[in-house]
């Protein structure tokens, strides 16, 4: 990497710690955290079963502590009414399930190179650049063409979000949008077991005690909360396998502003199919299958 590069790199990490980002704050305005243990050593592995002294990246412990939460009791309110029931011998399409945060958009306080439909918003007192993931107009446009309904569904609070879509000028691809208020909500120390809570500390910049209110919160998408039949949801966060099924996720990888991600191209062969299954779950696992087989 050039000099030049490195800077530019360093500039742009800069501009994104003035934010409250997805990969690292669980209280923000945008989206999901990652956390962290508190000391001095850095250089420690996280497949440890043991908490040892450092600062380590939690995420696959978290993954592994979310997927054994027991399933939602039964009277956890839906947060959508059911479809209207189809006349006799009509099959309906699957639901599509979209976040926004780092998989249809990435958002900073400075606007990026290249990006001639980022558009700005201000959230509070804090001005914000939207950028839309590259190829994003053409995919919500076939994505609508495939389907007869279509969700977002962000962790980010509602403000946010319904200026982030509006600005796009995207509001319209969607039938129902939910935010984090509609997200299932699991204080963080309740899944993490009892030998690590003790060095537990949450990576923050907030110095606000009622800020800090939100901090150790995880925000889920339960899909069984839809009152859908068929759904799946595309998401970047791996977390979100948390209460659904494996065979219910689709995982993108995470936009963080690069110029040339084509990610949402490449799915659009797997969304069109998806469109026309008959069984969502078992056309997922056989693309997961796939997914293994190639990467082995």
């Amino acid at each position: 990497m050039s000099d030049a590069s490195k800077n530019r790199a360093r500039e742009e990490d800069q501009d994104q710690d003035d934010l409250p980002r997805k990969s690292r704050y669980c209280y923000s305005d945008f989206d999901e955290p990652i956390i962290f243990l508190d000391s001095d050593d850095d250089d420690i592995s996280s497949t440890s079963s043991v908490p040892e002294k450092g600062v380590i990246n939690l995420e696959e412990m978290i993954l592994e502590w979310i997927q054994k939460l027991p399933h939602l009791p039964r009277k956890v309110p839906k947060r959508l009414p059911p479809l209207k029931v189809l006349p006799e011998g009509l099959k309906r399409k699957p639901t599509l399930i979209l976040d926004l945060d780092q998989t249809l958009i990435y958002s900073t306080s400075s606007r990026l190179s290249g990006y001639e439909r980022a558009k700005s918003i201000t959230v509070g007192l804090q001005n914000v650049w939207v950028h839309p993931r590259p190829g994003l107009f053409e995919f919500l446009k076939k994505c609508r063409s495939w389907y007869t309904e279509m969700i977002l569904w962000t962790a980010a609070k509602a403000e946010y979000a319904e200026m982030s879509i509006t600005k796009l000028a995207i509001e319209h691809f969607f039938d129902e949008r939910l935010f984090n208020e509609d997200c299932y909500v699991r204080e963080l120390e309740s899944i993490i077991p009892p030998e690590f809570q003790a060095n537990l500390v949450l990576e923050s910049e907030l110095t606000n005690r009622g800020e800090q209110a939100g901090i150790g919160k995880l925000f889920l998408k339960p899909l069984c909360l839809l009152n859908r039949e068929q759904c799946f949801l595309v998401d970047d966060s791996k977390e979100m396998i948390a209460l659904n099924s494996h065979n219910q996720i689709i995982h993108i990888p995470p936009f963080t502003g690069d110029i040339n991600d084509r990610e949402l191209n490449k799915l659009l062969p797997l969304l069109e199919q998806l469109s026309k299954s008959q069984c969502v779950t078992d056309d997922i696992a056989r693309y997961h299958s796939e997914v293994k087989l190639r990467e082995a």
